[in-house]
């Protein structure tokens, strides 16, 4: 089942789910690689619980490392996440994302750290 919000979105952005979730996701990947990850209750102190605009989620995503991002790439997560058509998001919406691939990103860096240990390049 696609929701109205999902449809608007992927046709206002159908490249948002392969190319920017993917360069977000590799980023965090390398974040995690050195030793910098967050969890749930560090992201809510960062994103807050008030909506965000492009301003303030540009903000938010510069304090996790991710301050490269184009402005059209803010807009294009504004877009994703905003279900009421006002330019603001929920950050608990982005934050279930970010979440994820952080964990997603601590899982792949222990399996990497155990598979170089079981075949001898861990040093």
């Amino acid at each position: 089942k696609i929701t109205l919000n999902e449809f608007i979105v992927f046709v206002n952005d159908p490249e948002y789910k392969t190319q920017l979730e993917r360069k977000l996701r590799k980023f965090i990947i390398s974040f995690v690689v050195l030793g910098e990850s967050y969890d749930e209750t560090s992201l809510v102190k960062i994103f807050g619980r008030e909506k965000l605009d492009r301003h303030s989620l540009k903000q938010a995503l510069k304090k996790i490392g991710l301050g490269n991002l184009t402005r059209n790439e803010i807009v294009r997560i504004i877009t994703r996440y905003d279900v009421s058509g006002e330019g603001k998001v929920v950050p608990q919406d982005p934050m279930k994302f970010f979440s994820r691939a952080f964990k997603l990103g601590r899982q792949a860096v222990t399996i990497t750290s155990r598979m170089d240990k079981n075949i001898g390049l861990d040093g």
